[in-house]
């Protein structure tokens, strides 16, 4: 069973300092600690803290600025062959949620400064073809209100993911089909707008989608420990509790 540390920080009480200094502990203990935060500023600056509670630590520092065109490969990389010595990886939530493929987390203990968002939402106003999209998914239903996507035909789904020709349409369902693919998520749509959308019983060709994050993306590693502002009244807190 996923266990998550969960502590209340608010907001200018030491929170990244606390987690800085414990990190040197598991350092200093050989352990390897991999530290996710929401910004690349506050890699950059935890980076600097890290260093200066010991200036033997191995920092890996691994965001937008240091890898601009290659960070969620350069994350799997260092995960698939990782720095022979306790270490320290630095970089945003973002760049973690993206690794594709995830291997030897059981060597990592992983910290989140801040709770991450339990869920991300994708809405747009969808052309009449949308077919190329909503013909490649059927929705359960979860209750009156709303249906979890699943997918029929995933192929489709990944020429629209990835979008290789640029073309213009596949681009506004391109983050749609993003959501739907990313297994670290279970996604949802309202039944009355999805159905709507799907009849063509109304001139509303709007689409909202809504992702919910699954507790396997914080799974297998050696411990969780989660710090921030009224953290256990976070969506996420109450999702997870709930699962």
């Amino acid at each position: 069973m996923l266990k998550i540390s969960i502590a209340d920080a608010p907001t200018g009480s030491g929170k990244t300092t606390a987690l800085a200094k414990n990190a040197i502990t598991m350092l200093n203990n050989n352990k390897t600690v991999i530290f996710i935060q929401p910004t690349k500023d506050l890699n950059q600056q935890t980076a600097k803290q890290l260093a200066d509670l010991n200036r033997f630590a191995h920092i890996e520092l691994i965001n937008g600025d240091t890898y601009p065109k290659a960070t969620v490969a350069r994350l799997a990389e260092h995960l698939r062959k990782p720095f022979d010595q306790p270490h320290v990886i630095l970089t945003t939530h973002e760049s973690f949620e993206r690794i594709p493929y995830r291997t030897g987390m059981e060597r990592y203990d992983l910290f989140c400064d801040e709770i991450p968002k339990a869920f991300k939402t994708v809405s747009e106003r969808l052309p009449h073809n949308h077919g190329k999209l909503t013909e490649a998914i059927t929705v359960i239903s979860r209750g009156s209100s709303y249906g979890e996507v699943r997918v029929t035909n995933e192929g489709q789904l990944r020429r629209i993911a990835e979008n290789r020709k640029n073309d213009a349409v596949d681009g506004i369902f391109q983050p749609f089909a993003r959501s739907i693919l990313d297994d670290n998520y279970r996604t949802f749509v309202n039944l009355e707008q999805y159905e709507n959308l799907r009849r063509g019983s109304s001139v509303e060709t709007h689409l909202t989608m809504f992702s919910l994050v699954e507790p396997k993306l914080y799974a297998g590693f050696q411990s969780v420990r989660m710090a921030g502002a009224r953290a256990t009244e976070t969506i996420l807190h109450k999702w997870f509790k709930r699962l």
